[in-house]
């Protein structure tokens, strides 16, 4: 039973054998099929791939995520791959460190450990992480030979017979063939779009950089703002065109976001990443500050041409009109002039001839006030960017300011010289509005206009009747002139509010400034006086313009006595407001310059001085001589005697009092003389330490003498003055000094290095480093040009020669500074030539030994004897220790020179390399078996000629007794069987 049951088992399980061998078989061969078909799909894909284009960018990166997604499918479909050739394989991988891992990334773990680099080189596909130090070594080396002991039972094992096997591994060899040809054709086409993408946006990104520095150097070429309507025209035309080069350009900036760094496993691809983001980053600050420049100029320019014309226009207009006016007042003539009686008519027209000026006047005011708005827009818009066309703007409006005023004062002039010398009434002028512009033609009616003509200031002069005009007329003047009083008065109102409203800034800072002493503060805030003393400059021709018109309203006969109080009103508030202004900023300036010593307090303190001597001299002359001879009589009585004892003790008190006040004085002059005395200025530090121990002794001389909080504080501040400017000028000199040592140190050590017998790699190691150095003392540099100029403007008093000399001293360090980058420059480009120059000649000269030694493996196949043989084995075995090690890539020589040109000879001669050391190796063993051979064939000959000499001995010794050769001797046959001849064949 036993034996039939473990039969039957048996059966079964060589059934069960066969049907699991039959089923691997079939799903082997489907599998196989699949992978064949989906090669061939993917070699056709990928030879339909348009050819990788050489010069434009956008197509390279389109084509660049076509190859990504078919990438992509490769890695989709890899796994049968896998399947096939590593069969039976995936269980090994079911460690728990695999747990998480796609198959690729195995294939990528494959790749990075030397084991799997020598027994499966086929899975070299797509390089996505190193994961080599995720797991340790031994780890791998276990599971590597794990994974071939069961491929090798796997493979051998289940074959039942060779041929069989060999046929598997044919058909695994076919398919990795083929796969190896489809990656390589793969990566070879990635390597080639990176190449190319790499290159054009290198080109990409000189072609931005160029032309950013075409728009920048038209940026800084710019014409200033013009003051001319033509030349506006012509920039903003010319700003329009560099608008739309911008703008079109616009898209160019815009495909820089889509910029990839192509990397590497070397360790410069992180710098390299650094390096584009840099340049990028550059480019876009300079794009940024290109764009903010093209808006502001743009603005400017915006309604600049129409400005320019208008203020043209409105001036040439005014200026015509004031030319005429000019004209017109020429004909005036003077009082004394109009004595005759044939000269009473002109008196007429010059009266016509005024008042027609003072409507033309009032009339023109509005273009004047426009002139003058205009012009202050304009002077505005070119402040900024043409000084000196906004300064031209100013004079020409100071210009027609002036003839305004001038037109005005001789209106005015002529007026009250008429009236004053009682040759024409101011109603009289008022009235000459309506009378007609003919002139009367009878002598009577002279004679009544004459009598007209009256004083109404102080004393009543001598005149002829005046006639009266009727009581309906006169009552329509009166209305008449009351409502044009009106209307001036509005007008000059309205002037007030509008220059009060212009000035509020100016009130309310004076009104929140206060002055502080402080050394830190004290110039800031004499700048800030002094623009406000500009702005105040600008506003003092408007309010004297003011101000004659108000004149001119006190000699107008039109206005009533409430109209005059209503404008008087307005502008007393406004003086004193302005009175406010002016004063302020006067006091401030005084106080901050050290004047704020006027001539009252001046004088007072001479009167009190000069009183306490007076009172000094009178207690010591008259009062003790006094008490002296009064002594006798008041030391009779007692109380009195103590009264007056005690009245003499306050008296010497006071006198003490007196003398130490004025020694007080005294003292309180000469420090004041002492702080207003020439001081020391930067530069000098013994000198400044003196005078911060003079200032020191002046600071505690005040305090103990108890001098007044003033001249304490002026003496503190003298003190902080002069500490400061040392310290000022201690940081200057330390800085520029370690500057200059740094400076001189690198200098030193370029000089050092360049005359030494360094390699070329280290020069240029030591070059590089020294200009790492130059750019470390860089902010060294900067930050002694800060600490000099900060020195020398602390003081306005500076010397000529200290200025100069300090200047000087950073100009010369900024030129070593420049000269010393050229030169590290210079040196660097030199060795790096000379370095690529080597490199090169290295590549070379390899590529020659490499030629050599392919020639002499072909002269070896030529070689026909032993000796031969030898001799090219010899060369061979020395040529194979040349070669046997493969060339290290000297990172040094990367930067100075093509990266890819430098590894890919260097990978390209390392191929070589083993392909010829394997080839010299096969060579070697097939010389030295045939070197053997042809020894072993030596040898053999050897005994073959010592055996026919023994042969030839033994036959000449039976020559003589033998009659017949025909038969074999048995000599001859006992030494066939014993000889080493039969060892031969």
């Amino acid at each position: 039973m036993r034996s039939r049951k473990s039969s039957s088992s048996s059966q079964i399980s060589s059934k069960s054998k066969r049907a699991r061998k039959e089923e691997m078989t079939r799903e082997f061969e489907n599998c196989l099929e699949q992978v064949l078909t989906w090669l061939l799909e993917a070699e056709e894909e990928l030879n339909l791939l348009e050819n990788v284009n050489q010069n434009d960018l956008k197509a390279v990166r389109k084509q660049f995520k076509d190859f990504e997604l078919f990438m992509a499918s490769l890695t989709e479909s890899q796994d049968t791959v896998g399947r096939v050739l590593h069969r039976r394989l995936l269980p090994q991988l079911s460690h728990p460190c695999f747990s998480f891992l796609p198959f690729f990334f195995v294939h990528t773990l494959f790749l990075f450990h030397p084991l799997i680099d020598t027994f499966f080189p086929q899975c070299n596909f797509l390089l996505l992480v190193m994961l080599k130090n995720i797991f340790p070594s031994s780890s791998f080396s276990l599971f590597i030979s794990d994974c071939l002991i069961f491929r090798g039972q796997l493979l051998c094992g289940k074959a039942e017979n060779e041929d069989e096997r060999i046929a598997i591994e044919g058909q695994l060899r076919v398919v990795n063939g083929r796969w190896e040809a489809l990656r390589e054709l793969s990566m070879q086409r990635q390597n080639e779009l990176q190449l190319n993408i790499n290159k054009l946006q290198n080109l990409e990104l000189e072609s931005i950089d160029k032309w950013l520095g075409v728009v920048e150097l038209e940026m800084t070429s710019c014409e200033p703002l013009a003051a001319t309507a033509e030349t506006a025209i012509q920039q903003i035309e010319a700003h329009s065109r560099l608008q739309s080069k911008i703008h079109d350009f616009q898209d160019t900036i815009n495909d820089l976001s889509s910029f990839v760094a192509v990397v590497d496993d070397v360790d410069s691809s992180e710098e390299r990443i650094g390096a584009l983001e840099q340049r990028l980053q550059s480019i876009g600050d300079r794009w940024r500050a290109i764009c903010e420049w093209a808006e502001v100029r743009a603005t400017q320019l915006d309604g600049l041409a129409e400005l320019c014309a208008h203020t043209n226009e409105v001036f040439e207009m005014l200026n015509e009109w004031l030319k005429e006016r000019e004209h017109e007042l020429l004909g005036l003539k003077s009082a004394h002039h109009l004595e005759d009686s044939q000269q009473v008519a002109e008196q007429f027209v010059q009266i016509r001839k005024l008042q027609h000026a003072e409507t033309a006047l009032e009339a023109e005011h509005s273009s004047f006030v426009k002139l003058s708005q205009l012009s202050c827009e304009l002077v505005a818009r070119l402040e900024k960017g043409n000084s000196g066309a906004a300064n031209d703007v100013r004079r020409r409006l100071d210009t027609v300011t002036q003839r305004w005023d001038n037109l005005v004062a001789r209106i005015e002039e002529h007026s009250r010289t008429l009236v004053q010398s009682g040759k024409a009434d101011v109603r009289q002028i008022k009235r000459a509005r309506e009378l007609p512009t003919v002139c009367p033609s009878s002598s009577h009616e002279q004679k009544a206009k004459a009598a007209q003509v009256v004083k109404q200031n102080e004393a009543p002069l001598k005149a002829k009747p005046c006639e009266t005009l009727p009581a309906g007329s006169q009552e329509t003047t009166d209305t008449e002139s009351e409502e044009a009083g009106n209307q001036i008065v509005e007008r000059f109102l309205r002037h007030v509010a509008k220059l009060t409203t212009e000035l509020e800034p100016l009130r309310a800072w004076s009104a929140s400034f206060t002055i502080s002493k402080k050394p830190d503060q004290v110039r800031k805030m004499i700048n800030v006086c002094q623009e406000k003393l500009i702005e105040i400059k600008e506003q003092e021709a408007r309010v004297n313009r003011l101000q004659l018109e108000l004149e001119h309203m006190h000699l107008s006969s039109s206005l009533s006595t409430s109209q005059l109080k209503k404008a008087n009103d307005a502008f007393e508030t406004f003086a004193k407001n302005w009175a406010k202004i002016v004063t302020k900023i006067s006091e401030a300036m005084n106080v901050l310059t050290g004047q704020d010593m006027s001539d009252k307090e001046t004088r007072v303190a001479k009167g009190v001085e000069q009183w306490i001597e007076s009172c000094d001299k009178w207690v010591q002359t008259f009062f003790l001589d006094f008490l002296n001879k009064n002594i006798t009589f008041i030391e009779k009585d007692p109380v009195k005697r103590a009264i007056l004892k005690k009245g003499l003790d306050i008296v010497r008190k006071r006198i003490e009092v007196l003398t130490q006040e004025q020694t007080t004085s005294k003292t309180e002059a000469e420090v004041n003389v002492e702080l207003e005395n020439k001081w020391c200025t930067v530069g000098d530090v013994d000198l400044l330490d003196k005078e911060v121990q003079r200032a020191e002794k002046i600071v505690e001389l005040a305090r103990k003498e108890e001098l007044s909080a003033e001249t304490i504080e002026k003496a503190e501040t003298r003190l902080a003055e002069m500490i400061e400017k040392r310290r000022a000028t201690i940081a200057a000199l330390e800085k520029m000094k370690a500057a200059e040592e740094g400076l001189q140190s690198i200098a030193v050590s370029v000089e050092a290095t360049s005359s030494s017998d360094l390699s070329i790699g280290g020069t240029i190691v030591e070059l590089e480093h020294a200009r790492e150095q130059l750019t470390s003392y860089q902010t060294l540099k900067k930050e002694a040009e800060r600490a000099a100029e900060k020195m020398l403007a602390l003081d306005d008093n500076v010397p000529h020669t200290m200025l100069t000399s300090t200047r000087n001293r950073i100009r010369n360090l900024s030129d070593q500074w420049r000269d010393l980058e050229n030169a590290i420059e210079d040196h660097l480009n030199c060795a790096r030539k000379e370095h690529r120059r080597s490199v090169q000649k290295k590549i070379s000269n390899e590529e020659r030994f490499l030629e050599e030694l392919e020639k002499r493996l072909t002269d070896s196949e030529r070689a026909s004897d032993a000796e031969e043989c030898c001799e090219h084995l010899d060369n061979l075995e020395s040529l194979l220790e040349k070669v046997d090690s493969p060339l290290e890539v000297d990172e040094s020589s990367i930067p100075s020179m093509d990266e890819s040109f430098v590894r890919e000879s260097y990978l390209r001669l390392n191929e070589t390399r083993r392909r010829l050391a394997d080839a010299t190796r096969e060579r070697i063993a097939a010389l030295s078996r045939a070197v053997a051979d042809c020894e072993h064939f030596e040898k053999q000959m050897a005994d073959v000629q010592q055996w026919s000499s023994t042969v030839s001995t033994l036959l000449d010794l039976r020559k003589s007794s033998d009659v017949s050769a025909l038969d074999v001797p048995d000599e001859y046959k006992a030494k066939i069987f014993s000889c080493s001849y039969c060892s031969f064949y």
